[in-house]
């Protein structure tokens, strides 16, 4: 992944280098090679995401989608049982991560793959409902009890 910056704002993320001098293009009124050495704007690739930063990133997206559905539904942020439900943890495992929503088991992750799957019940996990990846987590809406794929 590469981030397009401008003054030090991040203004653009981009699979390869030359989105980003796309970008650049279009954003930019002069030339991609005065905007870089002259114009203020950077090029930088991101550093690989850890295992536990992927991980920290799908329990933050569980949680934000789960709030919106909850909202959707006309639940606010003064309802006790609102907060109790979207709260979002994870369990730490030998070979699978839990991933907890409320006070219930709803996710776990293959530590090997970083595959997320549902589950039969707490701690088991249930190969037949595959999520896809820690690398795809943008893939899906988690809100809702089934994640659905967008």
């Amino acid at each position: 992944m590469f981030i397009l910056k401008e003054g030090g704002k991040e203004r653009y993320r981009g699979e390869t280098m030359n989105d980003c001098l796309a970008m650049l293009q279009r954003l930019s009124p002069h030339s991609w090679e005065y905007s870089l050495n002259h114009g203020g704007w950077s090029i930088k690739q991101e550093a690989a995401a850890t295992y536990a930063d992927k991980l920290e990133r799908f329990r933050a997206r569980v949680e934000a989608d789960t709030k919106a559905a909850y909202a959707a539904r006309g639940y606010t942020d003064m309802d006790i049982h609102y907060k109790s439900g979207i709260e979002t943890r994870i369990k730490e495992g030998k070979k699978y991560d839990k991933v907890d929503v409320g006070s219930s088991g709803k996710f776990m992750i293959e530590k090997d793959t970083g595959d997320i799957y549902g589950i039969k019940g707490y701690g088991v996990i249930h190969r037949g409902h595959r999520y896809g990846s820690l690398d795809t987590i943008e893939d899906y809406f988690w809100g809702e009890y089934h994640p659905q794929k967008k």
